[in-house]
């Protein structure tokens, strides 16, 4: 029997076309029901109207259909998949004022310091109630979670609920695409990543391409560099020029580590404390600078609007092919109608990174398969690689109790053990303000 995939978030321009058409793409998938929730009605009403219009030029068997009611989308779903931002870029505009204030700048904002933790308090409350309803709409459904900060909310979903989960994100993709580009490489090329760490700062660890070691091949492209592209750099490159990879940080990690961080560089900064203290000079040396609020909603978001239109008009057309990411894959594996994959996975720690914390987040590549994931490993980090990465594992928690118990203490031990938040002058201030900028968000804490 086909399933039935929930999008809730379903509104999303970024998130919700390409989930559809990738679906469409993926024969397995054939005669889905699709639904869409949402809160705005506005959005999901046109990602409705382009959602059909692809199901008929395809001429597919999948069915889609809207909603704002969450526990109506929710009821005998097989997926859920979640793309939500809690608070959207008002909210997210204060993660990133508030603590420039108090000498803490972030280019993103959305996974580790005080953008992350405060991201992370509104959100997880939301995703664990989403978790809670399908224990009694759809306790056998999947929760596959796209929304930042990911490790910390699927750690509470796995804490606080019995609902299987999994987190996907690309940044994998976007630096094996770096890596394709700089060795020009054939799109059959086999890439076979040995990679493990937590979201946006996971590291290859070792790489072979086509039996070839790709860890020196990088080596000399190194020793000659020739000019690469990223994954849709002509359309960043006019909408959102910040997040832009030039991969100069990881390089450079990469030459004194010997493993290679796989994300962008926008994203890998904030895990450190000392990149960021001066704007100028990081972007001077590594070509990275912070994403603004009016670059998201403005240019980036205008120009998806656009692009929706635009196909909804004809004066754009529809994808030619399923996109690289991953969820429509992940979807036909999990309910067993083509065979197990390999993919990338948000999983808790069973000892499949065997040098971070016990049921910490951390994302490796796992088997796909019928109503089940199985994380690959076990893995053991270089220790200099561990010691990076082991305070953001160690901090998930921090977070996850915080924003579950309204734990102010928590919050504030989080910011003092993050190593991009110690930049803070005055950490207690910083998070007053922001528990009070978000408070209407923030229940818990009242």
């Amino acid at each position: 029997m086909a399933p039935k995939i929930v999008i809730i978030g379903g509104g999303s321009y970024n998130w919700a076309p390409t989930i559809i058409s990738d679906i469409l793409f993926t024969p397995e998938l054939d005669g889905s029901a699709i639904v869409l929730e949402d809160i705005a009605p506005e959005p999901l009403s046109v990602i409705h109207s382009l959602g059909q219009k692809m199901i008929a030029e395809k001429r597919s068997g999948c069915t889609l259909n809207i909603t704002t009611t969450e526990q109506e989308a929710l009821q005998g779903a097989d997926f859920v998949i979640v793309t939500i931002s809690t608070g959207g870029f008002e909210a997210m505009q204060k993660d990133l004022e508030i603590p420039a204030k108090y000498g803490v700048n972030q280019t993103v904002g959305d996974t580790v310091g005080p953008g992350g933790l405060a991201r992370g308090l509104r959100s997880i409350p939301v995703l664990v109630n989403i978790a809670k309803n399908m224990e009694r709409l759809c306790p056998n459904a999947w929760l596959i979670n796209y929304t930042n900060p990911m490790a910390t909310l699927c750690l509470a979903v796995r804490q606080s609920t019995g609902i299987k989960t999994t987190g996907l994100c690309h940044e994998l993709q976007g630096v094996l695409h770096i890596l394709r580009n700089m060795f020009q490489l054939p799109e059959d090329a086999v890439m076979e990543p040995v990679v493990a760490g937590v979201n946006h700062f996971i590291w290859l660890l070792s790489l072979q391409i086509n039996g070839r070691d790709g860890f020196e091949m990088l080596r000399e492209w190194m020793r000659n560099p020739t000019p690469f592209q990223v994954q849709d750099e002509e359309v960043k490159e006019m909408f959102a020029p910040s997040t832009i990879d030039r991969a100069k940080l990881k390089l450079e990690l990469f030459r004194e580590y010997q493993s290679l961080p796989a994300a962008g560089d926008r994203h890998i900064v904030e895990f450190f404390d000392g990149y960021l203290r001066n704007l100028a000079e990081t972007e001077r040396r590594y070509a990275i600078k912070p994403t603004s609020i009016e670059e998201r909603s403005g240019s980036w978001l205008g120009a998806m609007r656009a692009y929706v239109h635009g196909m909804l008009e004809d004066a754009f057309p529809f994808p030619a092919k399923k996109s690289s990411e991953t969820i429509s894959d992940i979807l036909a594996a999990l309910a067993g109608t083509c065979p197990p994959r390999t993919e990338i996975l948000n999983l808790p720690n069973e000892g499949q990174v065997e040098n971070l914390p016990r049921d910490a987040i951390v994302e490796t590549l796992g088997e796909v398969g019928d109503d089940r994931v199985k994380p690959l490993g076990p893995i053991k980090l270089p220790q200099a690689v561990r010691d990076f990465v082991l305070p953001h594992a160690d901090n998930q928690f921090l977070i996850v109790k915080a924003a579950l118990e309204g734990d102010r203490s928590a919050a504030l031990d989080f910011l003092r053990h993050d190593p991009l938040s110690r930049l803070c002058t005055n950490p207690d201030k910083m998070l007053d303000e922001l528990l009070t900028a978000h408070a209407k968000y923030l229940p818990q804490f009242q």
